[in-house]
Order: structure tokens, then C-alpha cells, then sequence
């Protein structure tokens, strides 16, 4: 079965895929995933006030700042994790330097 968060700050709906794993993290400047494994969906709410809860994922070898996009993230059985922007702009952020991530595109973190 599927599970859905919803996060009350930014509005953002993570779907989780079953066999996937997040542990949450709130602190003062939104709330932080550490994906563990499988995959999710991080779906934004369009709302006017979603700044102030930004949402980040942490994935080992990197963070994805979500900015409000519409993002899927998946992790292979060998640890890569993917990262696809469906609606919006994400950052990656990795080895001290800020990757912006546009819609329709993709990048591996490994």
C-alpha cells in the first residue's frame, strides 16, 4: 500500500511507494527527508504561503531543495538515486555546489 503525507507548513504531498523509506527531520527553516530508499513523489501545493515551510530531501550523496516543484525521486537496489523535476525548478545540491533542475529534466546522485 501506498502512504501520502501530507506537510502542513509548505502544503506538499509526498506519495511514498510501498518498500520505500523516509525518516523526517522539522527544523527552523522547513522540514528535511532523509530517503532511505525506494520512491517518491513530492507534489507542491501551489499555495501563496508555501516559502515558508521549503522542503529538502536528503539522500547521502546529496540534498534536493523541492522550491515548490512537482518532483519524483527514486533510489536503485545499487544506492543511485534519480531525481526527475515534472513541474517547476529544484535545486541539487551536492559537493558545496547549487545545480538548478527545470522542469523535464533529470539528475543521478551517486
Amino acid at each position: 500500500a501506498q502512504a501520502k503525507l501530507q506537510l502542513l507548513k509548505s502544503g506538499t504531498i509526498i506519495h511514498l511507494e510501498p518498500d520505500s523509506l523516509v525518516i523526517l527531520e522539522e527544523n527552523q527553516t522547513g522540514l528535511s527527508l532523509d530517503f532511505l530508499q525506494g520512491n517518491l513523489f513530492a507534489q507542491s501545493s501551489n499555495q501563496e504561503n508555501s516559502a515558508q515551510g521549503d522542503v529538502i530531501v536528503k539522500t547521502g550523496t546529496g540534498e534536493i531543495k523541492l522550491n515548490g516543484a512537482d518532483v519524483s525521486v527514486s533510489r536503485s537496489s545499487a544506492g543511485a538515486v534519480e531525481v526527475e523535476v515534472l513541474k517547476g525548478q529544484a535545486e541539487v545540491l551536492k559537493d558545496g555546489q547549487t545545480l538548478p533542475l527545470a522542469k523535464d529534466k533529470t539528475a543521478r546522485l551517486s
